[in-house]
């Protein structure tokens, strides 16, 4: 069987979730399968950067079109057929939403992470909400024989929104590496670390909640007294977030604040082994890796009860409404009590809880559905 797969995601300067989702995927699906063939589509008119592999059965096309003008041939004129252009395949995979064009013979498989745009149109800015209505998701979803689902929550949220029939969707749950940390020197550089801090990680926009981190933060400081007890946020830069940035500014514990934007595989996982605790009360996810991150790191976990995470967190993270502050603080005190033995139970429940979740069962399930369609 050849397999063609769209690695444009992996071009990204700074990897999103999306990105580590393919990455990982693929570099366990290419050690448990040398008998496929698999050609890997990717466009861009400058140098990239991308994964080494280097496997009999696994070949790079690359090509140098200008990306505007080719979105616009693939979405308007539904051409090229990118297929043709890899010398011909049985099944194309697009690990996200993206521009494409594919002859009508090939078997197409899309992997569908959420439906955020769908559900919060709120939470987009102008520009990500064009691209949305450009792309037109209901359409790309509709065109592919099969659709992968990184969660329970995300194939219920195909059927309600889409009316995607259950047998178009294979549920296949993304995975998570067995971290270790390690110290470095770039966060040094940086100004260091708090003694103490409370971490919060992802892309920085409305959806993820930082002003609901913040004022919790806030709150348990102010009832505890506890001066040293810093707030570090880490995540790529994202839209939408003024109102963040003015709370951050107002707030009389500012300077106990950390911002360090995007960070390296390496420092992610330096906060995550130093943090007393992580925060992800995100008001949705389709998945939501960084809180299994964190609890390979043997980092306690605070999480959304909302969409895919509370589904992913199985019952190593201690649950909270994103939209009740009162109780991200009450979960706060909780995780730092001595006497609750929360925190030692959520370490060793987080550190089950990721062991169910491998990459190579991710890749082999995958895999599956690519043979089966």
């Amino acid at each position: 069987m050849i397999i063609g797969v769209d690695i444009r995601p992996l071009m990204e300067k700074e990897p999103s979730g999306v990105s580590q989702y393919l990455f990982n995927l693929l570099d366990n699906l290419f050690k448990i399968d040398r008998v496929n063939q698999y050609k890997l589509f990717y466009n861009s008119f400058r140098p990239v950067s991308l994964p080494a592999w280097q496997y009999p059965n696994v070949r790079f096309y690359g090509f140098r079109w200008p990306n505007k003008l080719l979105n616009f041939s693939f979405r308007f004129f539904s051409r090229p057929w990118v297929d043709r252009l890899l010398g011909g395949v049985d099944v194309f995979w697009l690990p996200n939403l993206s521009f494409i064009a594919l002859s009508p013979e090939v078997k197409k498989v899309a992997t569908v992470h959420d439906l955020s745009f769908e559900l919060y149109p709120e939470f987009l800015s102008g520009w990500r909400e064009l691209w949305h209505w450009v792309i037109n998701p209901r359409r790309f979803f509709r065109q592919a024989d099969k659709l992968i689902a990184v969660s329970e929550a995300t194939r219920r949220d195909l059927a309600a929104v889409y009316g995607t029939p259950g047998g178009r969707v294979e549920l296949v749950y993304s995975g998570v590496r067995q971290l270790e940390s390690q110290r470095v020197r770039e966060l040094e550089s940086q100004g260091g670390l708090p003694e103490k801090f409370i971490l919060t990680l992802g892309t920085r926009e409305p959806r993820k909640n930082l002003i609901g981190v913040i004022k919790a933060w806030e709150k348990v400081k102010l009832e505890s007294g506890d001066e040293g007890l810093g707030l570090v946020i880490a995540g790529g830069g994202g839209w939408l977030n003024d109102e963040a940035n003015r709370l951050i500014a107002r707030s009389q514990f500012k300077k106990e604040i950390k911002i360090l934007g995007f960070v390296s595989e390496a420092v992610k996982l330096e906060l995550y082994s130093r943090a007393e605790m992580f925060i992800y009360p995100s008001f949705y996810e389709g998945f939501g890796l960084p809180p299994l991150e964190a609890m390979s790191a043997g980092c306690p976990v605070i999480a959304s009860l909302s969409s895919a995470v509370s589904e992913i967190c199985g019952g190593a993270a201690v649950l909270v409404n994103p939209y009740q502050i009162g109780e991200m603080v009450e979960a706060m005190k909780s995780v730092r009590s001595p006497e609750s033995g929360v925190r030692s139970r959520l370490i060793k429940a987080g550190l089950e809880r990721v062991k169910e979740l491998g990459w190579e069962r991710a890749a082999t399930e995958t895999l599956k559905v690519l043979k089966e369609i």
